[in-house]
């Protein structure tokens, strides 16, 4: 009856199903928000993510039963615009602030207006720290805390519409 009524979802869907396995199984906030680094799903954790080039993301997975390791590149069309902050490219959407480098977040300026050129937030790795600037007057969101992780390219802040 489905293939009647819809045949072209039907078969995309029975498409999907071969080429990935029953998708079923995908926990809804794992649909709808992806990924978190360091979850597993269907026998495989999400290591790292890398930065964007060509369009296109680098996922690393590792095989949590025999330990084999992965990548996956993914087109990524949100990420198309270039935003220039402190001297550095980083890769976002509109209104997006990204990472320089991984490291972690040592200070964070929490969700205000912020001056062009301002420090947002503070991240550390291997003992040396870089200010993430403010890259035009607004109001944003700091998406990570103290503590947190980041990847090269992550979002780290927004801009908040007023």
């Amino acid at each position: 009856m489905a293939y009647v009524m819809h045949p072209l979802v039907l078969e995309k869907y029975l498409d999907t199903v071969a080429r990935f396995g029953k998708i079923s199984t995908i926990p809804t906030p794992v649909f709808w928000h992806g990924l978190q680094i360091g979850e597993e799903i269907m026998g495989y954790r999400l290591d790292r993510i890398g930065g964007v080039f060509d369009k296109k993301r680098t996922f690393y997975f590792t095989n949590v039963k025999d330990g084999g390791k992965g990548a996956v590149n993914v087109e990524d069309p949100r990420e198309t615009a270039a935003v220039e902050f402190s001297g550095e490219m980083c890769v976002g959407g509109e209104g997006e602030v990204g990472s320089p480098m991984p490291g972690v977040v040592i200070e964070s300026g929490g969700n205000r207006l912020f001056k062009e050129g301002e420090s947002m937030l503070v991240i550390e790795a291997m003992k040396m720290t870089v200010s993430v600037k403010c890259p035009a007057d607004g109001k944003y969101e700091n998406v990570l805390g103290v503590g947190e992780k980041v990847v090269e390219n992550a979002l780290v802040a927004r801009a908040i519409k007023q």
